[in-house]
């Protein structure tokens, strides 16, 4: 798929922050996926464990992501290393 538009510098950063807590969360958290495969949603685990105010995480969305990334991995890329 082609892509059609270019990311805001804000977008990235969002992104790439995403990505990045997610790999801390792996590494404190390995429970998450077992969280995620017993039926809990990404919001859900996100609210158990504090994301936002443990890693200063902005926003519910952003919170979020960091967990699917956590449950999921990275291919890489937005400056940051597989995982």
């Amino acid at each position: 798929m082609e892509q059609t538009r270019k990311m805001t510098l804000k977008q990235h950063g969002a992104v790439y922050h995403a990505v990045r807590i997610g790999r801390i969360l792996v590494n404190d958290h390995p429970e998450i996926a077992e969280l995620y495969g017993d039926g809990m949603t990404q919001s859900r685990i996100a609210e158990s464990l504090n994301v936002k105010r443990e890693y200063g995480i902005p926003s519910d969305e952003a919170a979020r992501s960091s967990i699917r990334y956590a449950i999921t991995g990275h291919a890489g890329g937005f400056g940051t290393e597989p995982y």
